[in-house]
């Protein structure tokens, strides 16, 4: 990995006036926020502090997030503004900001500790690229504000040229998905969330079970001594192009799926979920090449 300087982006959180809560989840809570000194509108992500403050693989993923991003230095990834490390007892000065009671989009008050990991990074006000999908499917297309055929196009092309350059870079995502492309402004994908990605040294393959299931590729979690390279984003956007086209994953028994681990199984035997009707021909073909096992 390339040495990169990281004391330029420390920031302090009281340089910052946190909004409204918009976004949350195992992970930590993302705030709207307002740089003071020059008004800029940011997105600033807390982490949760873990139960267990010797645990070093969430202090990896932290790591991740804060230098991958300045490795790439891409247009097609939202950029990193700032960071700040967890504070340490000592650091728990009168004059830090240490928790806050903040209003959810539900209206609601959530008390959250803010003595975690800070992340700042620029904020894509139309937000995540799951929720519109998941609004335009349902409604058939009627619901096509922000998303319709032509925008669905530009943005898998997007994240498609995007991820090309990362891994150009030797870098693995581990975790692409719907949840962690975001549209900016002009609806252009924004690449995001970072704490699982890999710099590869030498192009050594990886060996670590990491991802989202229904993303994972099937050499990530095979048994033995199975690896894999940046071909697991490439499965990973197989499922992002059938989950831009549809809600429904059937498999050829058309039997539910109960279970992650039933799933999992299914993809290690060498099945793949059905052509849903809605998946023009030329879409269903690049996603069959994608995740050939």
């Amino acid at each position: 990995m390339q040495d990169i300087a990281l004391y330029d982006a420390l920031i302090e959180l009281e340089s910052y006036e946190l909004k409204e809560i918009i976004g949350q989840g195992s992970f930590g809570i993302v705030f709207k926020a307002i740089e003071k000194a020059t008004g800029q509108i940011v997105a600033l992500k807390v982490i949760q502090k873990s139960k267990n403050l010797d645990d070093k693989k969430e202090q990896t993923n932290i790591l991740r997030e804060i230098t991958v991003p300045r490795i790439l230095n891409l247009p097609g990834i939202v950029k990193l503004l700032g960071f700040r490390f967890p504070l340490t007892d000592e650091g728990m000065t009168p004059d830090k900001l240490l928790s806050i009671n903040a209003k959810d989009k539900y209206n609601h008050t959530k008390y959250v500790d803010l003595t975690g990991a800070i992340i700042v990074t620029e904020l894509m006000k139309n937000g995540s690229l799951d929720s519109y999908v998941k609004d335009y499917l349902d409604s058939k297309g009627m619901k096509n504000e922000v998303l319709n055929p032509t925008v669905r196009t530009k943005i898998l092309f997007g994240i498609a040229a995007t991820m090309k350059q990362v891994h150009k870079r030797n870098v693995i995502h581990r975790d692409l998905k719907l949840e962690h492309v975001f549209l900016d402004d002009n609806k252009e994908p924004r690449i995001a969330d970072f704490g699982l990605a890999k710099v590869m040294v030498n192009k050594v393959d990886m060996t670590m079970v990491v991802g989202t299931p229904f993303y994972m590729a099937p050499e990530i979690f095979a048994d033995g001594e199975e690896t894999y390279t940046v071909s697991v984003d490439v499965y990973a956007f197989a499922f992002v192009m059938y989950k831009m086209f549809s809600n429904l994953v059937q498999f050829a028994d058309l039997k539910a799926i109960r279970s992650p681990q039933q799933y999992l199984r299914k993809i290690e035997q060498g099945q793949r979920p059905l052509k849903p009707a809605s998946i023009p021909e030329p879409y269903w073909e690049l996603i069959q090449k994608c995740w050939d096992q």
